[in-house]
């Protein structure tokens, strides 16, 4: 099994620099015996924030497809300060997402040219959204409800909030093994900050 060893991880304990960065997907892998797929939000930034990990419950009713955020390996006596500073704590806590990925199946990636992207909703406003510019500077705000479908499958209704651009790109899919049940990652320029960042999303498909 392919690891995604711990020091790519640790690129979120670095705290000196405030540059902005994409948030990213990184897809764990599938444990079979609970069935539960998880996946970890990376921040990809140096501003300290611990990568975020959910898992999608295969066992669920087919009506709840969103994401479940794992709070137990965060709980501490200062859990918010463990979620975005450097502390001592933030080592274990990135060991035990390591310890978690170790009994994961890994998925593969599978073509995405099949997936489609179908707006149910679309709201667009015009204002200065980018952070940290002191001229003036108005950008169109799109904020979209989505679902993704695939021949007879589809995705429970999602949101997105994206500038400049609408656009909401499947970026990666994956089939989960012995299930009519696949994985993609959404990506959208979600970030107004600098020059404008990425922002991904995971999405269950059964």
């Amino acid at each position: 099994m392919l690891m995604l060893p711990l020091f790519l991880f640790s690129i979120s304990l670095q705290c000196k620099a405030t540059t902005g960065a994409p948030e990213s997907i990184d897809v764990l892998g599938y444990d079979q015996k609970d069935k539960k797929i998880y996946v970890l939000r990376q921040f990809n930034d140096e501003s300290c924030k611990l990568p975020r990990l959910y898992y999608f419950n295969l066992n669920s009713k087919m009506s709840s497809n969103k994401a479940v955020p794992v709070q137990s390996i965060y709980m501490t006596t200062k859990t918010e300060q463990n979620l975005n500073d450097c502390t001592d704590t933030s080592e274990l806590i990135l060991e035990k997402i390591e310890h978690i990925q170790k009994r994961l199946q890994t998925l593969n990636s599978i073509p995405t040219e099949n997936f489609q992207v179908k707006i149910q909703q679309r709201k667009i406003e015009t204002g200065q959204f980018w952070q940290h510019i002191l001229e003036d500077y108005p950008v169109q705000r799109y904020t979209q409800n989505y679902i993704i479908q695939y021949q007879k499958l589809k995705s429970s209704v999602q949101k997105s909030i994206s500038y400049n651009h609408a656009e909401l790109r499947i970026a990666r899919a994956y089939h989960i093994p012995q299930h009519n049940t696949f994985l993609v990652i959404v990506q959208y320029l979600g970030i107004p900050f600098e020059t404008g960042y990425t922002v991904e999303d995971a999405v269950l498909i059964r």
